[in-house]
């Protein structure tokens, strides 16, 4: 397996933080159910690693990683569109403006599709991999040249970094806490333009094994993330009654899980739809499951 590879401020310390986001109010919706069987997207997927896929909102524009271009096992951002939430995606075609010499881990696009942050060891990095960040001003034109985020990056691996729906609340990924392990942190700030704090571990969701990509749903109240389960992983889920609470005890969505690899999640903020990796045919393929 290569290289790969909430929001509580302080409080998943047992603090708080003034300048947090203001809490989310609890909303009525639909019971949700589990998960359908998980079916492979398969215009999207080869005989090559496809990894970590990242969606914008009206779910019509994918991301995701891989290395079906070649260059001794280096990983490229790629994407794929589509004309409707059934239809069948487009041939996918290589970010240049976001790829490097280097590899490219993990990007996460924002919900409008404007911004982008991604995993890079490219020219420039001080760990083993740092976030950088790259915006565009349409969903048609070109991304600028990404730049290195320093306030979320660090001297380890630093393996993503994904933002919440307000755009004020980070998860990164990262084994800056030592042991090679990867952990959940958290950052946040005051605006999106202003700079981001310092990442925190995220203690009730930590476990004594990989726990690593997570995203935000349900206006930051679910956080999905996978961890290492014996030689596999697992997708989990844990959640909380407002942003103003701690996360409660992970689980694992067992509909999900097999006793190979899955890792990686989207999910959309309504968390009716799921995208995610998984290595259970062979090869690491990109699969789709909706309830």
């Amino acid at each position: 397996m290569r290289l790969r590879s909430l929001v509580f401020l302080l409080a998943s310390c047992g603090g708080s933080d003034s300048a947090a986001p203001d809490a989310a109010a609890d909303v009525d919706a639909a019971p949700l159910g589990p998960f359908a069987a998980p079916a492979p997207i398969a215009e999207l997927n080869t005989a090559s690693i496809e990894e970590d896929p990242t969606l914008t909102a009206d779910q019509l524009e994918i991301f995701f990683v891989s290395d079906r271009a070649g260059g001794a096992g280096l990983s490229d951002v790629w994407t794929s569109t589509r004309v409707s939430t059934t239809g069948v995606w487009s041939v996918p075609s290589n970010v240049v403006q976001l790829n490097s010499v280097s590899s490219e881990l993990h990007p996460h696009v924002a919900l409008d599709g404007l911004s982008m942050y991604l995993a890079s060891n490219r020219a420039g990095t001080i760990g083993g991999l740092d976030i950088w960040f790259a915006t565009r001003a349409s969903r048609t034109a070109p991304w600028t040249a990404p730049v290195r985020v320093v306030e979320l990056s660090s001297t380890a691996n630093d393996f993503s970094a994904a933002p919440d729906s307000t755009n004020l609340v980070m998860v990164v990924d990262s084994d800056r806490g030592g042991a090679s392990l990867k952990d959940l942190y958290i950052s946040t700030r005051t605006t999106d333009q202003a700079a981001w704090r310092g990442p925190t571990a995220i203690v009730p969701v930590d476990t004594a094994n990989n726990d690593q990509d997570g995203v935000f749903a349900d206006a930051g109240r679910a956080l999905y993330f996978a961890t290492g389960v014996g030689a596999g992983n697992d997708l989990m889920i844990s959640v909380r009654p407002s942003t103003a609470t701690a996360f409660g005890a992970p689980t694992p969505i067992a509909e999900l899980n097999t006793a190979s690899s899955e890792l990686d999640p989207w999910i959309g903020e309504d968390q009716r739809t799921l995208v995610f990796n998984s290595d259970r045919a062979g090869t690491e393929d990109l699969y789709l499951s909706t309830r």
